[in-house]
């Protein structure tokens, strides 16, 4: 396998490293499995039947867990009784290389392409899917580090990024650097790289909402946008009069407070169907349903004005897509 520098062994990083070919092959998908949970915590592995290659390498820099992986197709479910069970509180980074990644927490499913990061909480059930051979890296933040500096975090779980903004794309550049250099600074340097790294994070995941929102109160109000959007954004007839009409007050106050932040709540909603869209091409057993269907289920309309959408939004027709994703 290439790309992979092993830094299990540094002196004082509670690193290991595993290489499954170095198994026979009929006990390497169990071997993977107990790699992974050894290096995160507890969830249940599932593999191609055919899994040959996977490398894995975990090593810690103060209180941040780091693992660059490289395997073949595998797809994580932590349930929950896995919560319950090892009670761990922390979020994860992953950052995709060359071919994408699909997380799943509470009712959202993310695509994240290269050059994208995705994040989930542990402390909640989750889904992690790599359908093809991959590289991933991956940033395992105890919950109470990131609150302190980002007490809002939750409200950002799994949420969309894109490989198109220059923040995200700054965070995911810092995040490989960090990781060549800082197991070989002492803790002093590493712990101030640390923080850069959090503010980085907190600053991709908002766009400098928290110093631009203008009040609490506002912000409050954009979750609550979000929240309703989220329940009902598959109903065809959802406008963002309705989600006005439901919190009582007016549809250019919600406009209003959306622009603040440079954001668009009609753009969000856009955005909500056709991640769900991209969901429902690519998961199993969809190839009964027709692309006027999955337009409808994810609440277009008019499936005209969804396949011109995705193909602006994503590059490709939703039946390339869908083709790519079953490949």
């Amino acid at each position: 396998m290439n790309g992979f520098q092993s830094l299990g062994d540094v002196p004082g990083h509670g690193g290991f490293s595993v290489d499954v070919s170095d198994r026979p092959l009929a006990s390497r998908q169990g071997y993977w499995s107990q790699a992974l949970q050894r290096g995160y915590y507890n969830f249940d592995v599932s593999t191609v039947p055919d899994f040959t290659e996977g490398r894995f390498d975990v090593f810690n820099v103060g209180s941040l867990r780091i693992g660059k992986l490289e395997s073949d197709a595998t797809r994580v479910h932590r349930r929950p009784a896995h919560v319950r069970d090892d009670g761990d509180n922390s979020f994860v980074i992953q950052i995709p290389g060359s071919t994408p990644l699909w997380l799943t927490q509470g009712r959202n499913t993310r695509f994240v392409a290269p050059g994208a990061f995705g994040m989930v909480a542990a402390a909640d059930e989750y889904i992690y899917e790599q359908r093809g051979h991959s590289s991933v890296v991956t940033l395992k933040i105890p919950a109470p580090m990131l609150a302190a500096r980002f007490p809002m975090v939750g409200d950002y779980i799994n949420a969309p990024t894109s490989a198109e903004d220059a923040t995200s794309r700054l965070f995911v550049d810092f995040v490989h650097s960090f990781c060549r250099h800082a197991p070989l600074m002492d803790s002093s340097s590493a712990g101030t790289l640390i923080q850069h790294l959090i503010e980085l994070l907190a600053l991709s995941l908002t766009g400098g909402q928290e110093e631009a929102s203008g009040s609490a109160v506002h912000a409050a109000h954009r979750r609550k946008a979000l929240t309703l959007l989220e329940r009902q954004f598959r109903s065809a007839d959802l406008r963002i009069s309705d989600i006005a009409q439901q919190m009582r007050v007016s549809e250019r106050y919600l406009q209003k407070i959306f622009a603040e932040v440079d954001q668009s709540l009609a753009t969000v909603l856009r955005e909500r169907r056709l991640a769900e869209a991209q969901r429902l091409l690519t998961r199993p057993g969809q190839g009964g349903l027709s692309i006027t269907q999955i337009a409808y289920d994810a609440g277009f309309a008019d499936s005209s004005y969804f396949c011109r959408a995705f193909k602006k939004e994503l590059g490709m027709s939703p039946s390339d897509f869908a083709r790519l994703g079953r490949a």
